[in-house]
């Protein structure tokens, strides 16, 4: 299973390559072989343009007693997005005296001079005061609400320090900011794999993805007392994260068809918006009875079936009132069928 996830710090054990073949269509095959143990997980970083060709081809096997859990990868989900799911929005926030007001309400501690203020964050504003004659000069005032219901303010130039109360804003603030950190770090995308076992164990992993063509080059050694010596050169670009030891190599002059899928993409469906009725009513309809029985020429007529659908002969129909009066009374004929 692939899951496309923020990923958190968690200890990860590194997969050396151990094996890479490329090709001359720019596909390259990796294998990777490492040591596992318990339930570890194993992250491989790998360029953004990789990442669809290895969630096409990707192989994990557990070479223990273990099982492979899961494979999580850092979503592509555009930032505005990813942003907008948070309960805060800071991207209208002008500087710290917009942050400050888009989390008013908040608990804080604030460390100054004369000692630490808590409470509750009311406002943030700009004030001119001024210095000297002609001269004035701008300062940001923080009221807070204290717990003994006093309004403190403070000025923030006097402030050593600002700290939130609340754990579950501060995590969201800090969330915000790793979204912002990822949207620089395009280039790079983290795979991550889940292991459950226990002991020590060998994880095989395997996969395709792009690299660069490998080219060959040529010379020739003329010597006049030995035969001519023709040396080839192959020059091979490692552009992955890691570095290539004791990596057992092979060069194809194949080209295999190869094609790319945008896998890593979260794809989002279109669904239409169907409108509320216009007289929508708030409690149930309930309708009065319709049918209206009177000593004049009227009759109800029908078949009466079972629930197997034959046809009930001489059984009696009788219709009733409001009162459960009998109004009208008939007896079906060998066909079902009456009139009353």
């Amino acid at each position: 299973m692939f899951l496309s996830t923020s990923l958190s710090a968690q200890e990860t054990v590194p997969v050396p390559v151990r094996k890479v073949v490329l090709y001359k269509n720019g596909m390259g095959y990796f294998e990777h072989l490492g040591t596992v143990k318990g339930q570890q997980s194993v992250e491989i970083v790998l360029p953004s343009s990789q990442l669809n060709d290895v969630l096409k081809s990707l192989t994990v096997i557990d070479l223990g007693k273990g099982q492979v859990a899961g494979v999580t990868y850092d979503s592509t989900a555009p930032l505005d997005r990813r942003l907008s799911e948070l309960p805060i929005d800071l991207n209208s926030a002008q500087g710290l005296v917009g942050f400050l007001n888009q989390i008013r309400g908040a608990g804080v501690e604030i460390r100054t001079p004369s000692g630490p203020v808590s409470g509750k964050l009311m406002s943030a504003e700009v004030k001119t005061r001024s210095t000297a004659p002609g001269s004035t000069v701008q300062i940001v005032q923080i009221a807070i609400f204290a717990p003994s219901g006093e309004v403190r303010l403070v000025e923030l130039e006097s402030v050593g320090a600002l700290r939130l109360t609340d754990p579950a804003l501060a995590s969201e603030i800090a969330r915000y900011l790793d979204l912002l950190d990822t949207a620089h770090q395009r280039d790079v995308r983290r795979l991550r794999i889940q292991t459950v076992g226990s002991g020590e164990r060998q994880l095989y992993v395997s996969y395709t993805s792009e690299a660069p063509i490998w080219k060959t080059t040529y010379r020739v050694v003329l010597d006049p007392k030995q035969k001519p010596l023709l040396q080839g050169w192959a020059i091979v670009d490692n552009t992955t994260p890691m570095d290539w030891v004791d990596v057992t190599l092979s060069l194809v002059a194949g080209a295999p068809i190869s094609f790319v899928q945008n896998l890593s993409q979260p794809l989002y469906a279109r669904r239409p918006v169907v409108p509320l009725p216009a007289g929508v009513q708030v409690t149930p309809q309930i309708h009065e009875g319709a049918l209206q029985l009177s000593g004049g020429k009227t009759s109800i007529a029908g078949v009466l079936n079972d629930q197997s659908g034959a046809t009930v002969p001489g059984a009696t129909v009788a219709v009733l009132d409001e009162e459960d009066n009998v109004v009208r009374q008939a007896t079906t004929d060998d066909k079902g069928q009456y009139r009353a």
